[in-house]
């Protein structure tokens, strides 16, 4: 069985493992990723390093769970391929089959001690364990050693960073100045975007009386005395000085931004008009990619593509940020109570869901005592709940006997088609573990 990540795992003890599993490398590999933010970046740096190993290789995005009849059923049709699943939970103790090409599992949960034993590190560490991997059986660049370490603070279980492979790898992008540490405001788009819109447009975190009131952002300029000429210029065009006094106002008008105003991991190689430039930005693509079903265009951007798909992700973002700010003032406009239902219907698009609730939880606009909201549209239904120790494995095996199709589109949310509310009650409570 694949060792336990505990806090004392390291580098040197995962690439130990790496040479340890009994696992072919061949010259044409499939890499099948989770949805998951660090599956996907830790994906695109394998892929990356299997190209430039002079290997061929097929991506594609699986669900989240799988069965031990698809890995058998893929093992069948990808005969040629050496199979590769990132960030990939394995449902049920049945056997894979034995034989040659028997995959290998990096991250992910199992049921089975057998599958575990083919598998390197957990979610936890997957993008320590692909950086190893790569290190071990492949060829690796600084470009991919910052692309890991950034990924290593992508915040999807907080006790990530206190893993001394995590750890190790960030120290390592420092010292070969693959990343850089900088103070600023961890705002997405800070680098790149005008001061006002990235004010206006700001959904994580949601400015409250902030985002999308053109007014409350110019007098934030305005009481922080940013000259009118930059008012359209990014952060960096800004003085030190200046700086400090955005901070002060924003603390002063809006209280939650001061987890924002930490220092960031900046990549100095990548362009300021870059949305992989920073840790915020990375994570905001990630996540935002998987609410919106754009998993391609956001590989291709992470295996280097800065054209067109580039081009297309940005455009495709300041839409969703612009629709997900609309969204919450409007929910917010024809608020009753002061807090939400545990089920609402909302005029907006499937783009949205995702964000507005997560969005409404930050606020505070739930019920403190009610752990999901489902947030409806026409066709839809989105079902969110608080970041508290829920994990969307369990969810998903939870839901695993329904009938109804379920995808998931974060961390802590589920979409399937909308429901009959006696059906949709039943499956809120089955997703928090209710009978």
């Amino acid at each position: 069985m694949s060792p336990r990540t505990t806090a004392s795992t390291s580098l040197n003890l995962l690439r130990k493992r790496c040479d340890e599993v009994d696992f072919q490398l061949g010259k044409q590999v499939h890499v099948r990723s989770s949805p998951r933010p660090s599956a996907l970046l830790a994906s695109a740096i394998l892929c990356r390093s299997l190209k430039r190993s002079d290997r061929l290789f097929l991506f594609s995005v699986c669900p989240l769970l799988e069965s031990v009849d698809t890995v058998n059923n893929l093992r069948d049709t990808y005969k040629n391929y050496s199979l590769i699943f990132l960030g990939v939970d394995l449902e049920g103790k049945k056997r894979i089959k034995k034989g040659p090409g028997y995959p290998l599992f990096i991250g992910g949960e199992f049921d089975s001690d057998k599958a575990a034993r083919h598998s390197i590190g957990d979610n936890r560490t997957m993008l320590a364990a692909t950086y190893a991997l790569a290190d071990t059986k492949l060829d690796i660049v600084g470009y991919e050693t910052a692309l890991a370490a950034m990924g290593t603070l992508l915040g999807e279980d907080p006790d990530s960073t206190g893993i001394k492979a995590n750890k190790e790898l960030l120290d390592q992008a420092i010292d070969e100045k693959a990343l850089e540490e900088k103070q600023g405001l961890r705002l997405v788009g800070a680098n790149r975007l005008g001061l006002t819109n990235l004010l206006l447009q700001s959904t994580r975190p949601f400015l409250q009386g902030v985002s999308g009131d053109q007014k409350a952002c110019s007098d934030i300029l305005d009481d922080a005395d940013i000259p009118t000429t930059k008012y359209n210029q990014p952060l960096r065009a800004l003085t030190t000085k200046e700086i400090q006094r955005l901070n002060n106002v924003l603390i002063s008008k809006v209280p939650a931004i001061i987890p924002y105003l930490e220092p960031e991991y900046m990549a100095p190689h990548e362009k300021d008009t870059s949305p992989l430039q920073s840790t915020s930005d990375i994570c905001a693509l990630l996540e935002t990619s998987w609410g919106l079903r754009e998993f391609g265009t956001a590989f291709s951007v992470l295996l280097g593509d800065r054209g067109a798909s580039l081009r297309g992700l940005l455009d495709s973002h300041t839409k969703h940020r612009e629709e997900t700010v609309s969204a919450i003032i409007g929910l917010q406009d024809s608020l009753e109570e002061e807090t939400l239902p545990d089920r609402v219907t909302l005029r907006v698009s499937d783009r949205v869901l995702t964000d507005v609730g997560r969005i409404v939880f930050d606020l505070g606009l739930v019920d403190e005592k009610t752990p999901q909201i489902a947030l409806s549209n026409d066709s839809n239904t989105e079902i969110v709940w608080r970041d508290d120790g829920i994990q969307i494995g369990e969810v998903l095996r939870r839901l695993k006997s329904t009938s109804t199709e379920i995808v998931t589109t974060s961390l802590r949310s589920i979409r399937l088609p909308k429901l009959p509310d006696e059906d949709l009650v039943d499956v809120m409570k089955t997703v928090i573990g209710e009978d």
